[in-house]
C-alpha cells in the first residue's frame, strides 16, 4: 500500500513541527515516480532557520539531497542519475552537524560539508510538495521516517531492507502510509500519534515497494 500524489492537486502530508533542534537527524522514504517534469519536491521540513529537502531536478535527471539554511547558501548532494518512471527508489539522508550524507537504495551516494542545528520551529514536515502548491511530485510514497539522531550506513541499509525501528529511542516520525483510506496517516514513531499527518486530496494505491514489508 502507498499514497499516490498527482501533480496539480496540491497534495501534502503535514505534521506538527518535528522538534528537531539539535545538530543531528536522519530521514528517508520509498518513492515511485508516476511522471517527471521540472523540479519535484519529494519531502521537506522547513524551519525558521534550517531545514532539509529531498527532490528530483531537471525533469528527473538528478536526485538532490539538501540542507536548507536561511540567508546562507544551501548545501546539496546532487547525483546525476536518470530517474525512471515506475521504478521504486529508497532515498535517505543523515546530518551530524558537520556533513550531510546521501543514500539511494541503501548505498551511500555522497556527502557535503554543512553546519548549524538540524531545524528550528517553523513550517510542518511535508511529503509530495514544496509548500502546498509548488513543485508538487507526481509519485507514490511509502514508509516515511525521521530520526532525531544520526543513523549509520549499516542502519540505513537495514531500513532499506526492512521497516525502521526505534532502536535508539529517537524515531521522531514514521508513516508507513498503508492505511488505504481516509485523510489521516498515523505516526508509528516515538510519540505513537504525536505526529499524525493530514492528507490533502491524494489517493491511495495498492502498489507498494519491492520489500519484505508492506
Amino acid at each position: 500500500m502507498a499514497l499516490q500524489v498527482t501533480t496539480g492537486s496540491n497534495e501534502s502530508l503535514v505534521s506538527s513541527n518535528l522538534g528537531i533542534t539539535t545538530g543531528s537527524f536522519s530521514h528517508g522514504f520509498w518513492y515511485q515516480p508516476i511522471g517527471l517534469a521540472g523540479t519535484n519536491t519529494l519531502t521537506r521540513q522547513r524551519g525558521d532557520v534550517n531545514g532539509f529537502t529531498i527532490r528530483t531536478t531537471s525533469a528527473g535527471a538528478n536526485f538532490q539531497w539538501t540542507r536548507e539554511r536561511t540567508g546562507i547558501a544551501d548545501d546539496n548532494v546532487t547525483e546525476s542519475f536518470t530517474v525512471v518512471v515506475g521504478t521504486w527508489y529508497h532515498l535517505a539522508m543523515t546530518y551530524d552537524g558537520t556533513n550531510v550524507v546521501a543514500y539511494r537504495n541503501g548505498v551511500r551516494i555522497g556527502s557535503v560539508a554543512s553546519s548549524g542545528t538540524g531545524n528550528s520551529a517553523g513550517n510542518s514536515f511535508r511529503v509530495g510538495t514544496h509548500d502546498g502548491s509548488a513543485n508538487v511530485a507526481n509519485a507514490r510514497f511509502a514508509h516515511v521516517f525521521v530520526f532525531n539522531s544520526v543513523l549509520s550506513a549499516n542502519q540505513i541499509k537495514q531500513i532499506y531492507l526492512s521497516r525502521p525501528s526505534n532502536v535508539d529511542g529517537n524515531l521522531r516520525l514514521y508513516w508507513p502510509l498503508n492505511e488505504g483510506a481516509g485523510t489521516t496517516t498515523y505516526d508509528h514513531g516515538l510519540g505513537q500519534g504525536t505526529n499524525n499527518g493530514t492528507i490533502t486530496t491524494a489517493n491511495w494505491s495498492n502498489l507498494h515497494p519491492p520489500t519484505t514489508y508492506k
